[in-house]
């Protein structure tokens, strides 16, 4: 495993980081990071998909040849479903595979979403647990790598499929419970529903540790991929950006747009769009 302490991305305020599944995962990587360079783009959040093709090692240098640095590595996702031991034990060699990719990436952080309930179950509370446990297995790994596990909770819309982690002071709590190296990632479009947001923003202090920006459509037509662009939906982001702050973070933000509409757009115009919508609206 490779051991390197990653370092900040590099950025400015008023620049945002680009989680690539903004342009989809059709596209070659290198040419992906080819147009983040044409428009000022320094640093990225990739999915695995992005770079399943080419391989993590051709990934990395393509990264450096073009001095773009990588903020979160998207995501680790096994425990939560993993109920038999077979399962678990898959989760698991699944999640120390990403601790070893986002070090070689010289990522800051892994975003973990934990996963859902069990095929065959119905318990939340025990996928909860199993996503504590898998983070309490796998933390020690990922603080060796000089890697931090961003726990991001997700909309409630998600919890039974993509995540069971779904509120910031859920998150929080698991974070505390797990250790240190245990952060948690603030999502604006999985989060600004939440009636109890700036008490938890607040109560979060030292463990925020990167915060996503995107809008919620109205009407919305796909439970995971039909984002908006920041200023076309309902979320006060400015607002959300403002108790983030206030709650102590003052690190990247990070722009992630799941959205088959946008992805299907030419590159240009997607980071064209997103660097003008980030500037103006959030």
């Amino acid at each position: 495993m490779t051991t390197s302490v990653a370092s900040p991305p590099a950025h400015s305020a008023a620049q945002p980081v680009l989680n690539l599944i903004t342009v989809g995962t059709q596209r070659p990587f290198e040419k992906i990071l080819d147009a983040c360079g044409r428009h000022g783009i320094t640093a990225v959040s990739p999915w695995r998909d992005h770079y399943a093709d080419i391989g993590v090692q051709r990934a990395a240098s393509a990264l450096r040849e073009r001095s773009i640095s990588v903020s979160t590595l998207c995501r680790m996702t096994g425990f939560g479903p993993a109920e038999d031991a077979s399962d678990w034990l898959k989760s698991i060699d699944d999640a120390r595979r990403v601790v070893e990719e986002a070090a070689t990436l010289g990522a800051t952080s892994i975003t973990l979403t934990g996963g859902g309930i069990a095929p065959l179950g119905k318990s939340i509370r025990d996928a909860r647990q199993r996503i504590l446990e898998g983070i309490q297995t796998i933390l020690a790994e990922a603080r060796a790598a000089g890697v931090l596990l961003a726990i991001e909770p997700l909309h409630p819309m998600c919890a039974a499929d993509r995540g069971a982690i779904s509120s910031i002071k859920l998150a929080c709590e698991m974070a505390v419970a797990a250790g240190p190296g245990a952060k948690v990632m603030v999502d604006a479009y999985n989060t600004w529903w939440d009636p109890e947001i700036e008490a938890s923003l607040a109560a979060a202090a030292d463990l925020i540790c990167g915060f996503q920006v995107s809008d919620w459509l109205v009407p919305t037509t796909d439970l995971a991929f039909d984002r908006g662009m920041m200023g076309d939906g309902v979320i006060d982001l400015p607002q959300v950006r403002r108790m983030v702050a206030a709650a102590g973070y003052d690190g990247p933000v990070e722009v992630e747009i799941l959205s088959n509409r946008w992805a299907a757009r030419p590159i240009d115009e997607i980071i064209s769009t997103v660097m003008h919508r980030f500037a103006s609206v959030c």
